[in-house]
């Protein structure tokens, strides 16, 4: 799962994720968990368009694209996959990546926790002075969060995650992600993402889900 609102200022990225989940489970509190609502247990492919605010770095914007898949494997396990792509204008820096995964989650009626593992890889490059440096490397991540129908079609979700490099002198880094979901019909829906990437950046992701 593989996003609202909030400005870029240099508030503590934890805490704001664990304020924005608490708000997901107060306003489910008095909800029911619909079938037709949020993205897990769904069956659907994905395409977003997101654009990165670097906030450690006197550099433009980066603007990428997503697409993702998820399916079911079970009621209550969830095969996910997706593949970005991201360039900043200066230094014509690229960064594309390619994830797998699985999202185990449990219903709790008027919400529903999950869990997750993925494994992936990052191809980068950047142009300096007329010389092109390149680097690739794998990441394995897990994550836990809610999701929360505030409708029939619906949902509000909130994610933290920990991400590792295999090369371990790169370190890892904590992902917050925050955002909601609506299904405009039974095929058609859309979805807003914020993501922080510990306090180094912000990304906001809107994207198109297709059911199949």
């Amino acid at each position: 799962m593989q996003g609202v609102f909030i400005p870029l200022m240099k508030t503590n990225p934890a805490f704001i994720s664990a304020a924005l989940l608490g708000c997901v489970v107060a306003s489910s509190s008095t909800g029911l968990a619909q079938s037709n609502a949020g993205l897990l247990g769904q069956r659907y492919v994905g395409l977003s368009l997101f654009t990165e605010s670097l906030r450690d770095r006197n550099i433009s914007n980066g603007n990428g694209g997503m697409a993702g898949l998820n399916v079911p494997l079970t009621p209550f396990l969830d095969f996910g996959a997706s593949g970005s792509f991201e360039s900043f204008r200066d230094y014509s820096v690229k960064d594309n990546r390619a994830f797998a995964g699985l999202t185990a989650y449990h219903d709790f009626n008027a919400f529903k926790a999950f869990a997750d593992a993925s494994i992936g890889g990052s191809w980068q490059s950047s142009k300096v002075n007329g010389i092109t440096y390149s680097d690739h490397d794998g990441i394995y991540g897990v994550g836990v969060g809610l999701e929360a129908p505030f409708t029939d079609r619906s949902a509000l979700f909130g994610r933290l995650a920990l991400n590792q490099y295999f090369q371990r002198d790169r370190g890892h880094y904590w992902t917050y992600a925050v955002g909601a979901s609506h299904w405009f019909n039974e095929k058609l829906g859309a979805s807003f993402t914020v993501t922080f990437f510990e306090s180094s950046s912000v990304t906001f992701a809107l994207g198109a889900n297709v059911r199949f």
